[in-house]
């Protein structure tokens, strides 16, 4: 069973999910929410499907119990049970005791979180996992075997609540000179090592380090120290909001790239190639048509190197450096001066026109050989 998720009904306007976020509900219990969640899922089903509650029974050496059991039934008789678990918060770094705390609970049915707010973080994460999961904003993934059910549903919504640990984006220099030094570092790594490295403060380290927690893109010991980077994601993330505030200038040589090596060795400028022309140094997965160049100072650079821009045709983007780890920990690859494969990979997520294949090949690149470019 497929539907069609542009025609779902909309959330209903009381749903349990608001309930917790001390909005004005007919019953700010649980319960209530655990209500109005199966009318929501009822509405959705098509003709001769069904979900209703179902009473529990106590099973020999069942440790975990369920908030609540329902039954759902499609329109050939056949049936599953729905372990349904409530919580009044939810977030990323949650996920791995909410999926360990289900999977015992696996073979009484399958199991469906109901929380008020799911991130797109906690969603993904959960996926992996196959945990089904709805929450108050109109975000919905549920997918069974037996009988077949694949509902998803995304919502642009927000929470409202006021939060004692408010969202924080990834934006800025100090921002991406942590996120690059989590990455291009092993673990186990403490705020103060973090900070006196980077030069950043230790309140900015922890800040930021707290975010990641939460969002569950690091794991951290009770003492706080890094133990584990989920650098892959990590860089995901943190690429969007680099590109949001990338400062760039596109140009033209008749020659390309091969011109343009040739100038840099002449000029001793300062910078460093990332994008498909960097990675195409490690895994060529197609001719890069464009060089993706960090700079200090776009105008000089483009001046020192004799370029010139172009409506028509480009090849070459002048990117002005974000912070100066851009040109740290770079290597010389075939006489070019290459960014770190961690910039490299945060830079090919979010090119314009690029390959989704050359991101995917240079990280699996990455994941094979990162005892050659992760540093201890």
């Amino acid at each position: 069973m497929r539907p069609d998720t542009r025609d779902l009904p909309p959330l209903p306007k009381n749903a349990m999910f608001t309930a917790v976020e001390n909005t004005v509900t007919s019953d700010n219990t649980p319960n209530a929410a655990v209500r109005e969640a199966l009318a929501w899922l009822s509405s959705l089903l098509p003709k001769r499907w069904s979900v209703k509650p179902a009473a529990q029974r106590a099973r020999p050496n069942q440790l975990a119990k369920p908030d609540v059991l329902w039954r759902l039934r499609g329109p050939d008789g056949s049936g599953t049970t729905v372990v349904v678990e409530a919580k009044s918060r939810f977030e990323p770094r949650d996920v791995p005791a909410i999926a360990a705390q289900l999977d015992s609970m696996r073979r009484l049915g399958e199991p469906l979180l109901i929380a008020p707010f799911i991130s797109e973080r906690s969603q993904s994460l959960l996926r992996e996992r196959r945990i089904s999961f709805m929450d108050g904003r109109g975000n919905l993934s549920i997918e069974f075997d037996r009988p077949a059910v694949l509902l998803r549903l995304q919502s642009d919504a927000k929470p409202t609540e006021p939060s004692k640990k408010p969202r924080r984006s990834l934006v800025g220099p100090i921002t991406g000179r942590v996120v690059r030094f989590l990455c291009d570092f092993r673990p186990p790594l403490g705020v103060r090592e973090i900070a006196r490295k980077t030069n950043v403060s230790a309140g900015a380290v922890s800040r930021i380090l707290d975010f990641l927690d939460r969002e569950k893109y690091i794991t951290r010991n009770k003492a706080g120290t890094v133990e584990s980077v989920e650098w892959p994601a990590l860089l995901r993330r943190w690429a969007e909001d680099l590109a949001k505030k990338r400062e760039q200038q596109l140009f033209f040589l008749p020659r390309g790239t091969a011109e343009l090596v040739s100038r840099l060795a002449k000029t001793g400028l300062t910078y460093s190639v990332s994008g498909s022309w960097a990675s195409s140094l490690y895994v060529l997965v197609a001719p890069p048509s464009e060089a993706f160049v960090y700079v200090r100072d776009i105008p000089a650079a483009a001046k020192v190197l004799g370029l010139k821009t172009s409506e028509r045709v480009t090849n070459v983007r002048l990117v002005e450096a974000y912070d100066r780890v851009a040109f740290e920990r770079t290597t010389n690859r075939s006489g070019i001066v290459t960014a770190a494969p961690t910039q490299i990979l945060a830079d090919l997520f979010t090119l314009p026109l690029r390959s989704t294949d050359e991101a995917t090949e240079f990280e699996a690149w990455m994941k094979k050989n990162e005892n050659v470019w992760r540093q201890s």
